[in-house]
């Protein structure tokens, strides 16, 4: 300032790219006034180089700040903050996250005269679907429409575009919610897999296991092809549990059409079988041939019935023979 003249106007500030004035301009009257300048430090330039911006989750990024310049001194501290809770610090660091989203990373860098500055970019964090599914009944049958249900799927981030199954058995399908049977018993894996809006997917796998009620006659025995009329013939008959539950019924010895007799089976369990004897009096059945037949009963829910019968053969029943003997005495008559 100048003797006498008001205080001169508070400085400005400009730069040349690479350093910072301080100037001001003042004019009173013929009084010429210098211009004072003075040069400001400059703060650091803060760049961040990542290794890739978008990532899986749980994958490894490798963010480099050495590209980061100061042009009036040296950059002494690298900080980084990723966005998830979590800092480091570093010209080169790493870092991975657990969960899926696009957190921002900021880098803040200060130099030797203690001026700082900050950058941020954008991280996108993918994560793969999870495929879940469901499905009823428990233990479907053999024939028995199964439902698949994948509505507990989770998207993780994007949207789940398309539900492939694969039901074990050689058969598959396409949707959210499918129905399958199964033409025979036993254990199926089956797969599920999800594909989401980002191509990510996902499959998982479950068990189903198809049963059956199966009572089926195995075997049929008479102890003879022909007899006279009233003699007792022995039908021996095989009943057999093929099915997977523990099943009561009963088994029914016929000549033709006509009932000889029917026994309980009771409690048979699943691959179990049962002797059968019936004893069939022939005394009131007129002589001809009969087709000897085993017959079990179809049990709840049985739904292969073929084998519940089956076919001995021709038994004859003979009339009973009979002989007239006349004999002669040698008496005289008169």
């Amino acid at each position: 300032r100048f003797d006498g003249l008001p205080i001169a106007p508070e400085p400005q500030e400009t730069t040349n790219g690479t350093h910072t004035f301080l100037y001001f301009t003042y004019t009173h009257g013929t009084h010429t006034v210098e211009i004072f300048g003075e040069t400001a430090a400059t703060p650091p330039i803060a760049i961040i180089t990542p290794s890739k911006t978008t990532v899986l989750v749980d994958e490894l990024i490798s963010f480099d700040a050495s590209s980061s310049d100061d042009p009036d001194g040296t950059i002494i501290s690298w900080n980084w903050d990723f966005g998830d809770d979590n800092t480091n610090s570093g010209e080169t660091v790493q870092h991975s996250y657990s969960t899926f989203g696009t957190p921002t990373v900021t880098l803040t860098v200060e130099d030797n005269e203690g001026y700082t500055n900050s950058t941020e970019i954008t991280i996108t964090v993918l994560c793969y679907p999870t495929a879940k599914f469901t499905f009823s009944p428990a233990e479907p049958l053999v024939g028995q429409n199964v439902n698949f249900d994948a509505t507990t799927s989770q998207p993780n981030g994007g949207s789940i575009t398309n539900y492939e199954w694969d039901f074990g058995d050689g058969k598959t399908d396409t949707g959210i919610t499918v129905t399958h049977a199964y033409s025979t018993t036993g254990t199926f894996k089956v797969n599920l897999t999800v594909t989401d809006s980002e191509a990510l997917t996902n499959t998982t796998a479950r068990t189903v296991t198809v049963k059956i009620h199966n009572i089926a006659i195995t075997d049929i025995t008479a102890s003879s092809n022909a007899v006279e009329k009233g003699e007792t013939i022995t039908i021996e008959i095989t009943a057999s549990n093929k099915g997977n539950f523990t099943e009561t019924f009963t088994v029914t010895a016929y000549y033709n059409t006509t009932a000889i007799e029917t026994k309980p089976v009771t409690d048979l369990s699943p691959g179990n079988t049962q002797p059968i004897t019936i004893a069939w009096n022939t005394a009131n059945v007129p002589p001809t041939n009969y087709t000897l037949k085993a017959e079990a009963s179809i049990v709840t829910k049985e739904t292969k019935t073929d084998d519940n019968s089956r076919t001995y053969g021709v038994v004859t029943i003979k009339r009973i023979s009979s002989s007239l003997s006349i004999s002669a005495s040698s008496t005289t008559l008169a």
